[in-house]
């Protein structure tokens, strides 16, 4: 025999309202105040069973709302924390969609400044899934890296990004610092860091030098990691040409 329902049930099938995201949400199935199955009226149409009361007060989060900076959204199955402790991929995905879209850090990063990230992994259930499919062990501190396979662009996303060792990463970006430099004998000096390459008459020669070392210390950073570094990544970066 059917259950009857109290004499002050009402139906709320059909009744919608917007989260504070301005999401609109449709109730699709109600039982009682503390069991109610909202969908949201997006392209997702993703389903969740609230309060009622939530659902009146909006206060109920759509995982593809963009949270994060007006572009970053959650996205389903993707954990943010694991025993209360955050997640690596969450932190990292956090931080570059901060570094791209946050208006107080951009005027202060100017490397980061034109930077975007793809639309995948504006998705951090993409992103949790890539870097757990890339994430490897090693000796040393792994990072990151947007602009090894990029070619100029600067784009956070599946194609032009992988993790690297820290000092493959950090030589990256210390061997940017100091190329051909102009001396008061009217020379030109070559140097990569602290190593002195030469004096030459011309700036394209001090300059040549300069790349030329600048791809052997690369290449033999390289061949210092190729026991730890995936096939792949090995591979990619053996095709890497570093220029200023």
């Amino acid at each position: 025999m059917r259950n009857k329902r109290p004499s002050n049930w009402i139906d709320r099938m059909g009744e919608t309202n917007k989260n504070k995201f301005g999401t609109e949400m449709k109730i699709v199935e109600h039982g009682n105040w503390y069991n109610t199955t909202i969908e949201f009226q997006d392209e997702h149409r993703f389903r969740r069973n609230v309060c009622y009361g939530d659902f009146k007060l909006g206060k109920v989060r759509n995982p593809y709302d963009r949270i994060l900076y007006g572009e970053g959204f959650l996205g389903e199955g993707a954990p943010t924390r694991v025993d209360k402790i955050e997640v690596p991929a969450y932190r990292i995905w956090r931080d570059i969609i901060r570094r791209c879209y946050s208006s107080e850090r951009r005027p202060r990063q100017g490397s980061y400044k034109n930077c975007i990230v793809s639309e995948s992994w504006k998705n951090y259930s993409n992103f949790y899934k890539w870097y757990n499919n890339h994430i490897y062990q090693c000796r040393d501190k792994l990072q990151l890296d947007k602009d090894l396979l990029s070619n100029g662009k600067k784009i956070y996303s599946e194609e032009t990004c992988m993790i690297v060792p820290y000092k493959i990463n950090r030589f990256c970006v210390m061997s940017k610092v100091i190329g051909a430099t102009y001396t008061k004998n009217k020379k030109w000096r070559s140097r990569i860091c602290t190593t002195e390459l030469g004096i030459f008459d011309k700036k394209e020669d001090a300059q040549r030098m300069y790349l030329k070392e600048k791809n052997r210390l690369f290449y033999e950073l390289v061949e210092d990691y190729q026991s730890e570094l995936p096939t792949d990544v090995y591979n990619k970066l053996k095709e890497v040409r570093l220029v200023e």
